[in-house]
C-alpha cells in the first residue's frame, strides 16, 4: 500500500512539473509572437495661443519702415523700451543681447524692441541709443512711430505686457514700463509672455524658442 501511495505521489509530481513546463513554453511562445506594445513617446503639448499680432509698419533706427510681413516666417521676441530710462531698460537690453548671442541671424530668430515713449524716441534717438551696443540691426529691430498710433497698437496687441499709466512714474510717456518679453511664432501668433526678472521664465523662453524652431511648429 505504501509503495502504491509513493508511486501515485511521484506521478502527481511528474504531472505537475510537466504541466508547468508546458505552460511556461506556451507563454514564452505567445510572448515571442506578440511582444507587449512599447509605450508611445509622450508628445509635448503645443504652446498656448494668446492672440494674433495685427498688421503694422513702424520706423526703425535708420528711418525705414519695418512691416509685420518682414517678420513672417520668423520666430521673434518683442520687448518694450524707454531709451531715456535706466534700470529695467538696461536689464531688458542685456537679456535680449544674451538671446541674440544664443540665437544668431542664421537661427531664423528675430528680435523687436518697441518704444513706449515714441514722442521722444525718434529714429535719431534710437540710433544714438544703440550706437555703442553690440546689435545686429538686420536681426534686432528698434521701432518707433507716431505716439498715438504705436500706443494704440501696443495696447491692443500686447496688453498682457504693456498698460496705460494709472499713476505717475519716474519715466515720461503714456504707457507704463514693462519687464516682459513676448514670444511670437512664424504666423505672428503670441505664444508666451515671460518676466525678465524671473530666471525660470527666461529659461522657459529659451526652451519655447527652440520648440517653435522645430519643423512643423
Amino acid at each position: 500500500m505504501e509503495s502504491a501511495d509513493y508511486t501515485r505521489r511521484g506521478l502527481r509530481v511528474v504531472v505537475i512539473f510537466v504541466g508547468v513546463g508546458i505552460l511556461a513554453m506556451v507563454l514564452l511562445r505567445l510572448t515571442t509572437m506578440n511582444p507587449p506594445p512599447t509605450r508611445a513617446k509622450l508628445k509635448k503639448p503645443p504652446l498656448p495661443l494668446y492672440g494674433q499680432v495685427s498688421d503694422f509698419h513702424f520706423l526703425n533706427a535708420q528711418g525705414f519702415y519695418v512691416y509685420l510681413n518682414d517678420l513672417k516666417e520668423h520666430v521673434w521676441v518683442a520687448d518694450f523700451i524707454f531709451t531715456r530710462c535706466k534700470g529695467m531698460g538696461m536689464r531688458l537690453y542685456m537679456e535680449m543681447e544674451s538671446l541674440q548671442k544664443e540665437f544668431p541671424m542664421s537661427s531664423g530668430v528675430r528680435f523687436v524692441s518697441f518704444s513706449i515713449d515714441a514722442a521722444h524716441d525718434s529714429p535719431f534717438v534710437l540710433t544714438q541709443y544703440i550706437k555703442s551696443k553690440k546689435i545686429n540691426q538686420k536681426q534686432w529691430f528698434f521701432l518707433t512711430g507716431k505716439p498715438r498710433k504705436i500706443n494704440a497698437f501696443l495696447l491692443q496687441d500686447f496688453s498682457m505686457a504693456v498698460q496705460r499709466k494709472k499713476e505717475p512714474y519716474e519715466c515720461p510717456g503714456d504707457l507704463s514700463r514693462s519687464n516682459k518679453f513676448v514670444l511670437m511664432d512664424r504666423k505672428a501668433q503670441i505664444r508666451g509672455v515671460y518676466a525678465v526678472s524671473s530666471g525660470d521664465q527666461m529659461a522657459r523662453l529659451r526652451k519655447d524658442i527652440k520648440s517653435l524652431l522645430k519643423p512643423g511648429d
